[in-house]
């Protein structure tokens, strides 16, 4: 096997109307750290997961005489769950579901495994606690918001409540702007306050206007923005496109989130944009036509594609174009202007490998990246990621 070669990613047969989770599966290919979260759920679970697994292997463009990913069985594995894809649906749809059919995997393992690890002394005693607990598995696409009520009246606030999400969903902006900018809608998350009236001060004890602020309370690995580009007309009720352009960032820190207080500003963390899915009018379908642009890097060593190389993000890659199973050389630049960006997936990356989010550095090529990890080498790489996205 020659030293270096060319490799191309593939892109996924189109089987029906499956467009929509074509986008999704490519932008999920491009991020490790979901990558690394499959295999997790799939060496600890294997069903669903272990199916999406090997889609996503497929899609690295190194299968010898294979020009595209045939999707079947991934399709079969999402039936048996009660989703078809082979019919008009919103990528953000499709991508919930997957997400939520691996967080299920991982659910019922989890308590299978305290049903198995019970103290009998303790359940004797009515206590029954676990001799083996152990944080629960988060994927890496889960962050945190803090949602804060405060009293106009007498400032008193209960304090943070915390809401789980999956991706950060924007309305588009007003109709007098002819452009999207994507830091403004993250800023939408921090620096907005919302007056609600009607909710019971127990300081003031009686109902008082409040201020409803939120803030990002705990980043995700992997970072999606979802730009809601269909509203329905009110006058019609017919639905409504709204395709102005939106306005890329390559790279965002995470200050522009978080306000400066976290973790990812201490250890050097930054977001770069992974792959954006794309969903535009197309003649003949209902729903309309989604495709991804994506990144791959260029590092090839021994015949395999490295996803990171030595544990950093040296963003020696090229852009892609990806229509179903048609894929082509393209460019992305920052600060251009892309028509129909629908969702943006970006992923979290150290220059230093102290706090990184990246792969953990490891001699040579990554096992788990290539697929030869054991389950010990997954489960401790795993153990360790977790360990520095919180810290």
């Amino acid at each position: 096997m020659s030293a270096s070669k060319k490799i191309i990613p593939l892109g996924v047969r189109n089987i029906g109307d499956s467009c929509h989770m074509n986008a999704i599966l490519t932008s999920l290919a491009t991020s490790e750290s979901f990558r690394l979260y499959v295999r997790v759920v799939a060496v600890t679970c294997g069903g669903f997961a272990a199916v999406l697994n090997t889609v996503l292997r497929k899609m690295d463009g190194d299968q010898i005489g294979k020009s595209m990913v045939e999707p079947y069985d991934l399709a079969s594995a999402l039936r048996l769950a009660g989703y078809r894809v082979d019919c008009p649906r919103d990528a953000d749809e499709t991508y919930d579901k997957i997400l939520s059919l691996l967080t299920d995997q991982m659910k019922t393992a989890e308590a299978s495994r305290r049903t198995q690890s019970l103290d009998l002394r303790s359940l004797r005693n009515g206590h029954g606690t676990s001799l083996n607990s152990r944080r629960s598995q988060v994927s890496p696409s889960t962050g945190y918001l803090g949602r804060r009520l405060t009293c106009v009246v007498c400032s008193y606030s209960e304090g943070l409540k915390l809401e789980t999400f999956n991706r950060l969903s924007f309305a588009m902006p007003p109709k007098e702007l002819d452009e999207i900018q994507l830091t403004k809608c993250l800023h939408e998350v921090t620096g907005k306050e919302e007056l609600v009236d009607g909710i019971y001060c127990w300081m003031c004890e009686s109902s008082t206007p409040h201020f409803l602020s939120y803030s990002i309370a705990r980043l995700p690995q992997m970072l999606c923005v979802h730009l809601k580009r269909l509203t329905w007309s009110a006058q019609t009720g017919a639905p409504v496109r709204d395709d102005r352009p939106a306005v890329i960032d390559l790279r965002i820190a995470p200050s522009q989130l978080t306000k400066g207080h976290g973790a990812a500003e201490r250890n050097g963390v930054e977001y770069r944009l992974r792959s954006v899915v794309l969903h535009s009018e197309h003649a003949g379908s209902s729903g309309g036509h989604y495709t991804c642009l994506r990144y791959a890097r260029r590092h090839i060593e021994k015949g395999f594609v490295s996803l990171v190389k030595d544990g950093v993000d040296n963003e020696s890659g090229v852009w892609y174009c990806v229509n179903d199973d048609t894929v082509t050389q393209s460019g992305l630049l920052e600060g251009e202007r892309v028509k129909s960006a629908y969702m943006l997936f970006y992923e979290a990356v150290s220059n230093t490998n102290y706090g990184s989010l990246a792969l953990e550095k490891q001699s040579g090529l990554d096992p788990i990246v290539l697929g030869l990890a054991t389950k010990e080498q997954i489960m401790k790489t795993w153990a360790m990621r977790n360990r520095l996205g919180n810290g």
